[in-house]
């Protein structure tokens, strides 16, 4: 028989032909259909079907879904953060390049500058992140960042001159010069 042809609106309802409850599997927890098993011997009658209509919503539950839409627009914000990067006497640096950092220092996206030595980082988590600014010829910098869903953050940072990879010095002295 179809669920519709049997007598009554709940998860239980009752055959005429076989003169039984007939119980809606999908609509019973684990635990509900385990005491039903049991307090029936093992003789209960189920229905199970890909069409069985759902159970009326509970108070809780449209509550619950309720709010998460109404919180939904809060989580989904992000922020923005403009770095002008700039060396130590106030010129822009247009080969500068920052990278929003994870928790163990390791780059998650890198954003090169423009010319005029501003980087626009955009769909960031909002509340503190940490960023990394770097540029060739320069030592990096790491920056801890507020940011906020209202307003673009704007921060100026200056890098120091610094060297990259190994370094050889020649003193002046240890060349000798032939004379021909």
């Amino acid at each position: 028989m179809k669920w519709t042809d049997l007598q009554g609106d709940s998860r239980q309802r009752y055959c005429n032909l076989c003169r039984k409850s007939v119980h809606a599997m999908e609509q019973y927890s684990k635990e509900e259909w385990d005491r039903l098993w049991r307090e029936s011997n093992g003789k209960v009658c189920g229905y199970s079907s890909p069409e069985m209509p759902e159970e009326h919503s509970s108070r809780r539950a449209v509550l619950v879904g309720a709010l998460l839409t109404a919180i939904a627009p809060l989580m989904a914000q992000a922020g923005r953060v403009r770095i002008r990067v700039l060396d130590s006497t106030g010129a822009v640096i247009p080969t500068a390049e920052a990278s929003v950092l994870a928790p163990d220092n390791r780059p998650l996206r890198t954003v090169k500058a423009d010319e005029s030595g501003e980087v626009l980082l955009r769909d960031l988590p909002v509340g503190n992140c940490r960023f990394r600014v770097s540029a060739p010829g320069f030592a990096s910098k790491t920056l801890t960042i507020a940011v906020s869903e209202i307003e673009e953050v704007q921060v100026d940072t200056k890098l120091d001159v610094g060297l990259m990879g190994d370094v050889v010095i020649i003193e002046p002295r240890a060349i000798k010069k032939s004379r021909r």
